[in-house]
């Protein structure tokens, strides 16, 4: 399945940092780890659902401060938590 645009987060709890250990992405460079903040990466993680973002979603998550843009502004963005014994 062709993806321009994909990565695989992990969080790893005992240094408590997001780790990108794959990432493809026509505009963003691949990002270093990070300490959680809230990216789009940590509001699937914390919620523990899948996310479908787009315009409005944008609008709602930014207005009440749950998310804040870290790289290019995507049209469409899918985030699906990979879940192991119900912990994202």
């Amino acid at each position: 399945m062709p993806a321009e645009n994909f990565y695989i987060a992990l969080h790893d709890t005992a240094s408590n940092l997001i780790r990108f250990p794959y990432f493809v992405d026509e505009n963003d460079p691949h990002p270093q780890s990070r300490t959680p903040g809230k990216g789009l990466t940590e509001y699937v993680l914390k919620k523990g659902d899948p996310l479908y973002y787009n315009n409005e979603t944008n609008k709602e998550l930014t207005a009440t401060g749950a998310v804040e843009l870290i790289g290019t502004m995507p049209l469409l963005w899918l985030g699906v938590p990979l879940k192991i014994e119900n912990k994202s």
